[in-house]
């Protein structure tokens, strides 16, 4: 289910005060729900928190990166129609 919120690192956060909504194309019409735009500290703890788990990432092999995203293919593949429940 959506919330709005952002996720930074294991985090939901939501310090932001302006929102935005989600447009859709097919029938030209704003979709339910608002979403929470994040503040500069949080799009700057997001940054830091990326590049630090980028550092492990780079040691790992082209073999195991591949394993890695075919692991989150199929979890998202798992997730089925929940994914797009609004």
């Amino acid at each position: 289910m959506l919330t709005g919120h952002n996720f930074i690192g294991f985090e939901k956060k939501a310090a932001g005060e302006k929102t935005l909504k989600a447009f859709s194309t097919v029938n030209q019409a704003h979709l339910p729900g608002d979403f929470i735009i994040a503040t500069k500290e949080e799009v700057e703890e997001a940054v830091a928190k990326a590049a630090a788990a980028f550092e492990p990432y780079r040691q790992t092999t082209t073999e195991e990166r591949a394993g890695f995203l075919e692991a989150i293919a199929t979890e998202i593949e798992e997730l089925g129609d929940d994914l797009i429940q609004r």
